[in-house]
């Protein structure tokens, strides 16, 4: 139901009939004769042999009838959503390539949907593709039924990180409280249909450019650009409550006094520039609370 929308492929042409161009792959000997697909063989290492295999039997090998085979059946609590490997496939039946099919799979959509279990199969969705693992969740709807084919992992795809875990920190109550308010006061509503690609309606403003012969594209608005000055707005109310419970520390320095947090003072120690320091850390921990310089 959701899968990325991507680029469409580039199409080369002549430059000067801009008709388009068909690329040809043709294989050689040293002597630059054409060596025929049917006399070219590719080889593979077995041992201290070399076994080969002509390019219709390397055909046949990759070649799959499509479709699914039942393997079994799992409790829908047995499929993590870490399980999901690629975008899946919506299936449906098709009464005019195979007939009878609509009575077996509501058969089957509906039992599955009654148990609460997804099908286990093996899938070859294209002819040059190699075999996939897919679980066929049912979706039971008045409007859209039939299963969701979800792409599997094998064993070798689940990576173990050992992630070591984080030590707990002690905060403040209020400080925890302050945070959760400016959460629930950011919340918003997400709805995908209303937020754009924008790397997708860059390219196709530009392209539009380039066919209309404009001097430049003309302006898009960023959906995923954040209304800052909306945002400021919605947590000033919280920002001194924040600010009065972080850990922060005096640092003097050349003349320059300002509250910082506690990570500067290593900064000191290295004999960094303070103001240098500020510039990299303020805007990303805190916010300068004063800025004193002596002036001789």
């Amino acid at each position: 139901m959701v899968r990325e929308t991507k680029k469409p492929f580039s199409i080369k042409l002549d430059r000067r009939t801009n008709s388009q161009l068909i690329s040809e792959t043709q294989m050689v000997t040293d002597s630059a004769e054409v060596v025929d697909k049917t006399d070219v063989l590719k080889g593979i290492n077995y041992g201290e042999t070399t076994v080969y295999v002509s390019m219709e039997e390397l055909k046949q090998l990759k070649s799959n009838e499509r479709g699914l085979t039942l393997l079994g059946f799992k409790p829908l609590e047995c499929l993590k959503p870490y399980y999901h490997k690629s975008p899946s496939y919506f299936i449906i039946p098709s009464e005019t390539k195979v007939k009878g099919s609509s009575c077996l799979f509501n058969a089957l959509l509906q039992q599955c949907h009654k148990r609460r279990v997804f099908a286990v199969c093996k899938g070859f969705f294209r002819s040059t593709s190699g075999v996939s693992l897919v679980a066929l969740i049912p979706q039971l709807d008045n409007q859209n039924p039939g299963f969701h084919a979800v792409i599997l992992p094998y064993s070798e795809d689940i990576r173990d990180l050992n992630l070591q875990a984080a030590s707990p920190v002690d905060l403040p109550s209020e400080l925890i409280d302050a945070t959760k308010n400016i959460v629930k006061s950011l919340k918003r509503d997400y709805i995908p249909e209303m937020i754009k690609n924008p790397a997708l309606q860059k390219f196709y403003s530009n392209i539009e450019a380039l066919a209309l012969q404009l001097s430049e594209p003309e302006p898009l608005k960023d959906d995923l650009k954040p209304d800052l000055h909306l945002i400021d707005k919605m947590v000033a109310e919280y920002e001194h409550e924040i600010e009065s419970h972080l850990p922060k520390s005096k640092i003097e320095s050349g003349g320059v006094s300002c509250d910082v947090p506690n990570d500067l003072e290593e900064a000191t120690k290295l004999e960094q520039p303070l103001l240098s320091c500020l510039h990299d850390k303020l805007s990303i921990h805190a916010t300068l609370v004063s800025l004193s310089v002596i002036i001789d």
